[in-house]
């Protein structure tokens, strides 16, 4: 079981510091368990107070936790993960998320883009359409918290999305 438990108290007014976070998790990390305990984070302009890249970390147990008035310029004010945790065992009893703001989406925790819906998708169900014309869809983009995403600065403009229709 590799384990990390951080106790970190009242870490406040962190401020700018470089696009960075405060804990970053890296592919070559091996912790697969976090622990926050009694950690109280404000006033952070970041990527995410947490920033997890790690796609193996299994789970993280917050306990007496607090993000408060924390920043991301794109995503997940208090956390981010591009990915989905493998096995989504993230535990937030007893954690306080007050005023945290993304740009994008998550103002508390957010991923990466991962799901569309279709809006009107009824519509569709009887659309008569030639080869060669176009399908005009109107759609949502989430990610995988269901946190809808607003791109006003089109940060994730290359995203391609295939559409398969079938009889």
């Amino acid at each position: 079981m590799n384990l990390l438990m951080l106790k970190l108290d009242n870490v406040k007014n962190v401020g700018d510091i470089n696009d960075s976070s405060i804990i970053l998790f890296d592919s070559g990390d091996e912790y697969k368990y976090l622990i926050l305990d009694n950690f109280s984070i404000q006033n952070c302009i970041s990527n995410g107070v947490i920033y997890s890249k790690y796609k193996n970390l299994h789970s993280l147990i917050a306990s007496n936790t607090k993000f408060i008035n924390n920043y991301a310029g794109v995503a997940g004010g208090a956390l981010f993960s591009p990915n989905y945790p493998q096995y989504y065992l993230f535990d937030y009893n007893n954690c306080e998320f007050m005023d945290n703001k993304a740009e994008s989406h998550g103002n508390d925790y957010a991923t990466n883009p991962s799901l569309i819906k279709l809006l009107n998708d009824d519509k569709y169900h009887d659309y008569k359409m030639k080869s060669g014309s176009y399908l005009p869809i109107s759609f949502l983009i989430y990610d995988s918290y269901e946190n809808i995403i607003h791109d006003h600065y089109h940060y994730y403009s290359d995203i391609y999305i295939k559409v398969l229709v079938e009889k």
